[in-house]
């Protein structure tokens, strides 16, 4: 069965264009990945936002980077 595509407000159009904007790929796939773990945790009342996942992503991107910028020099 497809899936439905969400109805895009003008709000959230406007989100999209200013995704669009962020040059450098490694802060766009932690926002989305941020995005994607709030809107997980919406469901979850009474549950605290879990912060150590967002602190992974942005540990594991930054180990990502780091690891590409040492390749890159050598």
């Amino acid at each position: 069965m497809a899936r439905k595509r969400p109805k895009i407000t003008k709000s959230l159009q406007k989100l999209i264009d200013l995704f669009k904007e962020i040059e450098d790929e490694d802060i766009r796939e932690i926002i989305a990945e941020v995005v994607r773990i709030e809107r997980g945790h919406r469901s979850l009342s009474g549950k605290r936002f879990p912060m150590k996942k967002v602190r992974d992503v942005v540990d594991s991107t930054a180990r990502l980077q780091e690891e590409r910028e040492k390749n890159h020099a050598i």
